[in-house]
């Protein structure tokens, strides 16, 4: 996608990197995107990415996804990914409670 909008932007492009960051920003905007958590729900995440890969195959003529195949690689992946994934939230939460130092990192004026 990146390389897409890079094309479209012709003399006016911005020299992405082409690795997806600007788009995945977008898509967490525009509240279409995925998160590493959606994993812990299959049909929910399924549901999710069939619906972004088509947002992006309109939204750019060309563009070729197979989505099957995206499908059955992260579905292959998603135990071993759920093993690695918390609730962030909790997980704070707890640390706060048993007393351990939390690091907050800001940036971007945040």
């Amino acid at each position: 996608v990146d390389g897409h909008i890079e094309t479209r932007l012709g003399r006016n492009k911005i020299g992405t990197t082409r690795k997806g960051i600007g788009p995945s920003y977008a898509s967490k905007i525009q509240r279409n995107g995925l998160r590493v958590g959606d994993l812990q729900r299959w049909e929910y995440f399924e549901s999710r990415f069939r619906a972004l890969a088509e947002h992006h195959i309109n939204a750019f003529p060309g563009l070729e996804i197979d989505v099957e195949a995206q499908l059955r690689f992260y579905k292959d992946i998603a135990p071993r990914v759920r093993g690695m994934t918390v609730d962030t939230i909790q997980y704070t939460n707890d640390a706060f409670s048993d007393g351990k130092k939390i690091l907050i990192e800001g940036a971007n004026a945040a």
